[in-house]
């Protein structure tokens, strides 16, 4: 039964690829005929902050006070959809959708796969750059989203000269055939290295 008061305050489970059981804001009182232990879809590397680990699970962005699962529908802890902790779909934390944390991107490995570019053109040399005779790499964080879009483009590593905003801006315009999940297309984070040379 959902209640309108917010999610209880608590820890996140586990990540794991398959959720056999979801966590739940009440312990039930009577011991399930087979156990298992809650966990949240997404890859099993996934670290996330340090939180305090005996706290009873809930919503990291919850309210103290009695447990309570929120106003969500299924078995979410939080105001979401699904099996999962927080305002997003599925079975993962965060406002994700499918499984994840966190907006919903997955790393490669595991059962997801990386995402393939089908368009990728080379971006242009800033005109101080050239001038300079000025070379490097750049190196960016990007989500692929299930579209195969590019999302969310971070410079890591700089290069200085124009040449970050250059791999920034073309880099946005790439196409990629989206990584799988399962046989399922899904949001992945990827670092991509961009290279300039003069040759």
């Amino acid at each position: 039964m959902r209640v309108p008061r917010p999610a209880t305050r608590g820890a996140l489970p586990p990540f794991s690829q398959v959720q056999v059981a979801p966590p739940l804001a009440v312990i039930p009182r009577v011991p399930p005929p087979l156990s298992a232990p809650a966990t949240l879809v997404g890859p099993p590397e996934l670290k996330l902050p340090a939180m305090k680990l005996d706290m009873p699970w809930g919503d990291p962005y919850g309210i103290a006070g009695p447990a309570s699962p929120g106003p969500g529908t299924g078995a979410v802890i939080g105001s979401g959809k699904g099996t999962g902790i927080g305002p997003g779909s599925g079975p993962g934390a965060g406002p994700g959708e499918n499984g994840g944390c966190c907006g919903g991107a997955f790393s490669v490995g595991g059962e997801v796969s990386e995402p393939v570019p089908i368009y990728s053109p080379e971006p242009a040399y800033s005109e101080d750059a050239r001038k300079a005779k000025f070379q490097g790499t750049v190196l960016l964080l990007i989500i692929v989203d299930a579209q195969g879009n590019v999302r969310n483009v971070r410079v890591v590593k700089p290069l200085g000269m124009h040449l970050d905003e250059e791999a920034v801006k073309t880099v946005s315009t790439w196409k990629f055939k989206p990584g799988l999940r399962q046989g399922v297309p899904v949001p992945v984070q990827v670092e991509v290295e961009v290279s300039f040379r003069l040759f």
